[in-house]
């Protein structure tokens, strides 16, 4: 069986090609991602039997990383999702039968007090017994500044700092970035392998799988990507619009509950006038009407998003149809 690395290394070269070459080299690459994908299937198809020990009981934040979690246990068992329906981390208060199952799991998965910030007081009462998975902490993730860091018309939201998103000046909505997700999904495997190595190969095996599949994802992105300026409603979207060539100009809002200050509205709305802007992005969950002034009567292509992908449904195919989502939202801005 391919070991999960040796998979990455080998996609990685081919989207290296890919994205400095024509069409042809990335239906090739496209071809040869499907051919490594069989092998890592083919290979461990007499696998062992899933009924054989206890399936974990394991429970994860958010629908991003519960997707993840969901991929590397198929045939297994199933996560429990946290944050189920259109619940929102921000503001959240756990029902007690959400209480319960976090006591109740074996093994608890949430990014980190800078985006699950609500958590933070249930997830101390589980800190010390070795069920909890911070993966801020225990994975290899690269970090990025918030924007509005890098904006002097931003200074006046420090007395904001303590957001839940403002920790340490960093963006932690560290799974838009394909790279980090697949740093979380290797941590979130390895625990699952400690605390159920009877089921060891299967975790492995949908490692590797969810490994090529996001792969070939970002090398599609990488190629369809135009580029471009553009102006958030919130400072979301950082990783992925960097990673695909995007360059943000700022962020209106300093956190989902900060109304913008006059010189913002009025730095972003001349800079839609002057035409330095490409797009404008909105979040598809709350209200627009501080982009709708920046935006004006202008014809900058608007779009909405939404980092978490609410009306997705949850499982494994969650966090590919999320970062597609993205990527197909963006592009509307190239047209």
């Amino acid at each position: 069986m391919l070991s999960a690395q040796t998979l990455y290394l080998s996609i990685r070269s081919c989207l290296t090609l890919a994205i400095r070459m024509s069409a042809v080299t990335i239906a090739s690459s496209a071809l040869l991602l499907a051919g490594l994908i069989g092998s890592v299937i083919t290979a461990t198809a007499a696998q062992a039997d899933t009924n054989s020990g206890s399936v974990p009981n394991v429970a994860a934040t958010i629908r991003p990383i519960h997707s993840l979690v969901a991929s590397i246990m198929q045939d297994v068992g199933e996560p429990y999702l946290i944050f189920d329906k259109a619940d929102s981390v921000h503001g959240a208060v756990l029902r007690p039968s959400q209480v319960r199952r976090l006591q109740d799991a074996d093994l608890v998965i949430w990014i980190g007090r800078g985006i699950e910030h609500e958590l933070i007081r249930p997830m101390k009462a589980i800190a010390d017994t070795g069920r909890l998975v911070t993966l801020a902490e225990e994975a290899a993730i690269e970090w990025r500044p918030l924007v509005a860091e890098d904006h002097d018309d931003h200074k006046d939201h420090d007395d904001h700092a303590g957001h839940a998103h403002d920790e340490g000046g960093l963006d932690w909505h560290v799974w838009l970035d394909i790279g980090n997700a697949i740093a979380m999904a290797h941590v979130i495997t390895e625990r699952l392998v400690a605390i159920d190595p009877a089921h060891a190969e299967i975790y492995q095996r949908n490692e590797a799988v969810l490994v090529a599949s996001l792969t070939a994802i970002d090398i599609k992105m990488a190629a369809q990507s135009n580029g471009g300026d553009y102006v958030a409603q919130h400072d979301a979207y950082g990783y992925f619009t960097h990673h695909y060539g995007w360059h943000s100009l700022g962020s209106i809002l300093a956190g989902h509950e900060i109304s913008p200050s006059i010189g913002d509205v009025r730095r972003y709305s001349d800079l839609v006038k002057d035409g330095k802007v490409d797009c404008l992005i909105a979040d598809a969950r709350e209200s627009q009407s501080a982009i709708d002034l920046v935006r004006g009567d202008s014809d900058v292509p608007l779009i909405s998003l939404d980092p978490v992908g609410v009306t997705i449904p949850p499982g494994p195919a969650h966090f590919g149809q999320l970062m597609v989502a993205i990527g197909e939202g963006l592009s509307g801005c190239n047209k």
